[in-house]
């Protein structure tokens, strides 16, 4: 049975463009010039079966399939494309890439289980930050936005007025030292309470 093609889910606030598709052949280690197939049976029970990191992509693979393509992803949207995650193997890896106001973020898919992950931001100083799920059996995956709850107030604009925000609040905000049992709404201080958003 094959897998359906890819499907994105765009869970951000931002228009993300799909575009780079690479995909690569399973991570492994180097096929050995001497010594047969013992060795080589050997070391593939040795070896790992999980995806592999981005270090261990480049060392011992290379890319079967590179396109280019430009498909725009609006927030809050699917995109049904016709990607195939796997072409030759069930494990390989797929590698999408993803720009975002002109700056581009890569996403490897995990052959072997759910998995979530950061997107490697490939600008020096990224403005965003993206976390991919990617679910192989239904082909899969979800983009969220990974806020830094401390600072979630700096991709604002600076003339936005405060009535045109949706601002969560606490009871009771001080209380969490002061006040009697019986009316102390929070455990941590204030302070602690905007670093977690």
């Amino acid at each position: 049975m094959t897998a359906p093609p890819l499907i994105i889910r765009n869970l951000t606030a931002n228009v993300l463009g799909l575009k780079l598709i690479e995909q690569y052949e399973a991570a492994g280690p180097p096929k050995p010039q001497n010594g047969g197939n013992f060795f080589s049976n050997f070391t593939s029970i040795l070896g790992n079966a999980t995806a592999p990191s981005a270090t261990k992509l480049a060392e011992h693979t290379q890319n079967f399939s590179h396109q280019d393509v430009s498909i725009k992803i609006e927030p809050f949207s699917i995109a049904k494309t016709d990607i195939k995650a796997t072409e030759r193997s069930p494990n390989d890896t797929l590698r999408l890439t993803f720009e975002q106001e002109g700056e581009r973020y890569r996403f490897d898919s995990a052959p072997s289980g759910n998995a979530s992950q950061s997107l490697v931001a490939l600008h020096p100083k990224p403005r965003f930050h993206f976390t991919g799920i990617f679910i192989p059996e239904d082909n899969h995956l979800s983009i969220h936005s990974s806020a830094n709850l401390s600072s979630w107030m700096q991709h604002l604009n600076d003339a936005t007025p405060i009535s045109g925000l949706s601002i969560p609040g606490t009871h009771n905000s001080p209380t969490c030292h002061r006040a009697l049992p019986s009316v102390r709404c929070q455990a941590v201080s204030p302070r602690e309470q905007l670093d977690n958003g």
